[in-house]
C-alpha cells in the first residue's frame, strides 16, 4: 500500500471517531475481560499494597479511557490510600477521550495526563517516535485497539518500537 492510500485510510478512520464519538463511545462501556488478566499479570493489587508506591501507565490509543475506569475501580478496592497511578492516555480523537466521565471522580488516586496526538499521522514523517514526556518509563504501557487502524507494516513496526521505548526495565507492554 503507498502512502497516498494509507493517507486516505487514516483520514476516514479520524472523521468517524470525531463525528461520531459520543455514540461510538456509548457503545464501549464494558472491561474486556483481557484486561483483568493484564492487571493480574502486572500483579497490580499486590503493588497496590505496598505503601506510598507510584504506579506509572501509558495507555496509547486510549479511546474513552475505559481501560482507566478499570484501573480506577481497581485502586478503589485497595485499602492503601497512598497507592497512586499516574496514567498517560494518548489518542487522536480528543472528542472520543472527553467521553468518559466516570473518570472524574477517581481523579484523586489515578492522575490522568490526556495526550492529544495523531500517533498514526505521525509515523511515516518522523524517525522515530515520541509518545511521552522525554524520559518517562511506564510501569505498564497498553495498545489495545489501535494497531488494526495502522495499515503500513513500516508504521506498524515503528509504533511497536515506540511502544517499546515506553517501557521501563521492569515494566510490561500489552
Amino acid at each position: 500500500m503507498d502512502s497516498t492510500q494509507a493517507y486516505r485510510l487514516v483520514e476516514i478512520t479520524k472523521r468517524f471517531y470525531v463525528d461520531n464519538a459520543s455514540s461510538f463511545s456509548d457503545t464501549r462501556r464494558s472491561f474486556w475481560r483481557g484486561w483483568t488478566r493484564v492487571l493480574e499479570r502486572v500483579g497490580f493489587q499486590e503493588i497496590a499494597c505496598r505503601s506510598g508506591l507510584e504506579f506509572v501507565l501509558a495507555d496509547i490509543g486510549c479511546g474513552n479511557m475505559r481501560f482507566e475506569a478499570m484501573v480506577a475501580e481497581a485502586i478503589e478496592k485497595s485499602a492503601n490510600s497512598s497507592f497512586y497511578v499516574n496514567a498517560y492516555c494518548v489518542d487522536g480523537t480528543s472528542e472520543l477521550m472527553d467521553e468518559n466521565s466516570v473518570l472524574a471522580d477517581a481523579e484523586s488516586r489515578l492522575h490522568i495526563d490526556r495526550v492529544c496526538m495523531d500517533i498514526i499521522g505521525s509515523l511515516e514523517n518522523s524517525e522515530s517516535l515520541a509518545l511521552l514526556p522525554e524520559n518517562t518509563k511506564c510501569d505498564l504501557v497498553v495498545c489495545f485497539a489501535l494497531m488494526h487502524h495502522v495499515p503500513k507494516y513500516a508504521w506498524r513496526e515503528k509504533l511497536m518500537c515506540a511502544l517499546m521505548n515506553c517501557v521501563s526495565e521492569k515494566g510490561y507492554l500489552a
